[in-house]
């Protein structure tokens, strides 16, 4: 059905291209979004293909040529609820009650864009996050892609191969961001791009994002409806009256189904009035698409207050980054090297704080979310064994300065892909940015 519609299956193509996210963000940038233009979609083609509104004219006025005029002078011109305990008000009556007791429709002709604008508010936030984590100088993007073909790839060495090139321009992008920050003056080092958590910043910041639109969300459907309180959809036992008996004083008051509606005739020498009484046949499916997303939406705000704790507990709190580090590398059992088995919890420590950062392990959730666990603990376990088997690590009371050497502990000779962590400030040169053309050897 969604591949029928050009654009938005255009936009769920594109959207489900990308891997930088969780099943929340999915929920708010996909889900949520194809949501409300599906319900633009509907409610559109139903108000201006359709017939959105039907009046009964007074008995005096001509049907044939007054009918079609005065149903579309009421759905512009908006209409107004009246109780039904109650005779009609005058002229003059009427026209005070609807400035004063705010019984004026306004909303109805505005749904299908409400509901477009409401899609563009929720697609935004995951729209600069992917804008500005292209700023940085890990692409987790590029990642995270080769680690889903890698999940994809079935032959072991085209898999080995794959998994060769992924970590080692994982090593570059350290190498040119440690590089970089040396280089750079003494408060341009302490940017978040070359401390190694601009992108967790970002990342955080847009959940941060998340929270606010759908709080936002909430009070927007209660404005545009004109209700004063948030939770007007708060009512349960009103609320199952409603859908099973097609309204209730819980929400027929907002979405009447019956309105009036007041025209001037203007006749030569005079100015007639005239009062139809409509029937709104659109506000017994916005009651239903209003009610279901105001609850959706508050679904999301709740989910999206759990995961952002959860989620910064991960990148930030040192015990739980690792916790999700040991568990990648002490779950490899191929590895018999003594070194690499001896897997400590300074060394993790120290391979998380000095080679990974937040942004490694934020890296590696995504790796774990779109690839699996298996290809996350396979980058996690050569990015590893690079570091803490091939070399030496650093020991804690080494200084720069200390003639520490940057040979290999099995004694072959290469560069060391971490060897700007022991080597004075001075010996380090500039790394070219890293590309994975050049990983691969291509041109």
């Amino acid at each position: 059905m969604l591949v029928e519609i050009p654009l938005l299956g255009k936009f769920l193509s594109s959207a489900t291209s990308r891997h930088l996210d969780d099943i929340v963000d999915r929920l708010h940038f996909v889900g949520t979004v194809t949501v409300l233009v599906l319900c633009a979609m509907f409610v559109g083609a139903k108000q201006h293909f359709g017939q959105p509104i039907q009046c009964m004219l007074p008995a005096h006025l001509d049907r044939g040529s007054w009918t079609s005029y005065g149903q579309y002078f009421c759905f512009v011109e908006s209409t107004y609820r009246l109780t039904y305990n109650k005779t009609l008000p005058s002229t003059e009556e009427r026209i005070s009650l609807k400035k004063s007791s705010g019984i004026e429709l306004n909303y109805y002709q505005w749904v299908p864009y409400f509901f477009a604008i409401q899609a563009l508010m929720f697609y935004i936030p995951s729209w600069i996050w992917h804008t500005l984590q292209q700023c940085g100088i890990l692409d987790m993007q590029t990642v995270v892609d080769e680690a889903v073909a890698i999940r994809n790839t079935t032959k072991m060495e085209e898999r080995s191969k794959k998994l060769d090139k992924a970590v080692e321009f994982i090593r570059c992008s350290f190498e040119y961001r440690d590089s970089t920050k040396q280089s750079a003056g003494c408060f341009a080092a302490l940017s978040p791009t070359k401390l190694g958590f601009y992108s967790t910043a970002v990342y955080m910041l847009t959940k941060l994002v998340w929270i606010a639109n759908d709080a936002a969300q909430i009070m927007l459907i209660g404005r545009f409806l004109g209700i004063d309180s948030i939770t007007w959809a708060l009512q349960p036992t009103e609320l199952i009256t409603a859908v099973t008996s097609g309204g209730s004083p819980a929400t027929i008051h907002y979405f009447p189904r019956v309105t009036f509606c007041d025209m001037e005739r203007y006749i030569i020498g005079q100015v007639e009035h005239d009062t139809f009484q409509c029937v709104l046949m659109l506000n017994v499916i916005n009651e239903k698409l209003f009610l279901m997303l105001w609850y959706w939406i508050a679904f999301l705000l709740v989910i999206a207050i759990i995961n952002f704790v959860y989620t910064i507990s991960q990148l930030v709190q040192p015990w739980c980054r690792d916790a999700i580090i040991r568990f990648y590398v002490q779950s490899d059992e191929t590895d018999e090297n003594e070194c690499f088995a001896a897997t400590s919890k300074e060394n993790i420590h120290k391979f998380i704080n000095d080679v990974l950062g937040a942004d490694g392990v934020l890296m590696l959730r995504f790796v774990h979310t779109h690839a699996g666990a298996i290809v996350a603990r396979d980058i996690t376990v050569r990015l590893y064994r690079v570091y803490n088997c091939i070399y030496p690590v650093l020991p804690a009371n080494v200084g720069v300065d200390s003639g520490w050497s940057d040979t290999p502990k099995n004694g072959t000779m290469g560069k060391n892909p971490f060897y700007w962590k022991a080597t004075r400030p001075g010996a380090i040169a500039s790394a070219p940015e890293p590309s994975m053309e050049s990983v691969d050897g291509e041109p």
